[in-house]
């Protein structure tokens, strides 16, 4: 390899990693947020930190399981349909999403064990997080293909209720994180998809451990109270590989033979802490108003921390990310029709933690959202549904016009709906209901 040849080579492996860890950026931040687990947290805009009372508590306030009585089987489903829009400039083209049919599952059980205060459950589950993909060929491509990630825990937790104005809760949880993304980039400024090199991320954690923890205090029983979450900084470390399919020139600035760059990786993570608090006005148990604040603080990964194997000239990269710390408020209510019947609605607003969004998911959001649950005979039955109304984004031009890069410039517009649906047995209140001694 002669001295032109090293920076030339250096240069291009750079920018496949740039590509597509900066595609990656709006899945690891609050898109996974959007806007909580669960039917009947989504129909209250996500306020359940201090109200919450069904199995969702595993990963929203472990405190609130000792709400739950009996045995109970917990599962919920929830699918997104995305409309997201991107116009190149200053070349016209425009393209659409391929949203994909992508459901989110929720399962868990829970039992007292006849005891008097405490509930134990265990849960499977995962955040809200799904595949944006785009037409390969798209003139997107240079902003992202396809973004994919999938965050599954496991968790085990316990609900205890010592007396009558406090609820505390603590659960231990594996969790796994998967990431696949795609991005497309040209060295050349020739925006024919025959010049373009398609870029590959695919990588994984092992399960790794955490935990959680959460308190209600009632001060004035049946009128208000208030609760707080916290969700500890999760280190992990993926490992993958970084695949790129490219045309003869670029092969041959590698020094390829099959025109196809592969390289191991890994790459330290570290999720920031969550905190969860609010407020919850009650009216007997007619009606209910809860407001709940959420806080990340994204700085506490400032970069990604890239490590190739192959790789002996950009052996080691950091990627800096300029995230911001991040609020989420959260306001939702619950009113009684009778006893098999309650309706809800709840408004939400996130702010983006991403400076400039790359694949239009990481944007200021407002969220709408209703639902209702029906009880009868020991089943509950949750419908919701929460429509996500997002700022638009301009990815403007790169600053540096010597960049080899094509600057993807150009305007996302997008929206998502959101449904989910549950339902939960109470074995307890199923025998009493069939036996006619209570009426549901």
């Amino acid at each position: 390899m002669t001295n032109r040849e090293i920076p030339a080579r250096s240069a291009l492996v750079l920018a496949m990693v740039a590509a597509v860890f900066l595609s990656a950026a709006p899945v690891f931040a609050s898109g996974f947020f959007i806007p909580e687990v669960g039917a009947r947290a989504m129909g209250r805009g996500g306020a359940t930190v201090v109200g919450g009372d069904d199995l969702t508590a595993l990963y929203i306030n472990p405190a609130n399981l000792a709400q739950l009585e009996g045995t109970n089987v917990y599962m919920d489903v929830a699918w997104a349909e995305f409309h997201t829009y991107y116009r190149r400039e200053p070349y016209l083209p425009s393209v659409h999403n391929m949203n994909p049919f992508d459901p989110v599952q929720f399962a868990a059980i829970s039992s007292n064990f006849g005891l008097k205060g405490w509930t134990f459950a265990y849960g499977a589950y995962g955040p809200y997080g799904v595949t944006n993909r785009w037409p390969s060929t798209g003139p997107q491509r240079y902003n992202v293909i396809e973004t994919n990630a999938t965050e599954v825990y496991q968790s085990l937790g316990v609900g205890w209720k010592p007396i009558d104005y406090l609820r505390i809760g603590l659960d231990a949880c594996l969790v796994n994180l998967g990431l696949e993304n795609y991005y497309g980039f040209t060295v050349l400024k020739d925006r024919t998809p025959a010049f373009d090199t398609v870029a590959r991320l695919d990588a994984n954690t092992s399960y790794v451990p955490s935990w959680a923890a959460g308190v209600v205090i009632t001060p004035v029983p049946h009128w208000f109270e208030v609760g707080f979450s916290y969700l500890p900084v999760f280190n992990v470390t993926v490992t993958g590989s970084l695949t790129a399919t490219m045309p003869p020139l670029y092969g041959a600035i590698l020094g390829l033979s099959n025109d196809v760059y592969k390289d191991k990786l890994s790459m330290p993570l570290h999720f920031p802490p969550l905190y969860r608090g609010g407020g919850r006005f009650m009216f007997g148990d007619l009606f209910d108003i809860e407001y709940d604040a959420c806080y990340f603080p994204w700085t506490v990964l400032p970069y990604y921390d890239v490590h190739l194997q192959k790789q002996n000239v950009i052996k080691n990269f950091k990627y800096p990310l300029e995230w911001r710390n991040t609020w989420n408020h959260r306001l939702g209510t619950t009113v009684k029709i009778d006893e098999h019947w309650k309706v809800s609605a709840g408004y939400q607003h996130e702010d983006s933690a991403t400076p400039q969004s790359i694949g239009g998911l990481e944007t200021p959001r407002h969220i709408a959202s209703g639902g209702f649950t029906v009880r009868y005979f020991g089943v509950d039955l949750d419908l919701s549904y929460a429509h996500v109304f997002q700022a638009d984004v301009d990815v403007p031009p790169v600053t540096n016009s010597n960049s080899p890069l094509d600057d993807g410039r150009g305007r996302y517009k997008s929206s998502y709906d959101f449904f989910v649906s549950s339902f939960n047995i109470n074995f307890e209140r199923m025998y009493y209901a069939f036996n006619g001694k209570k009426p549901w």
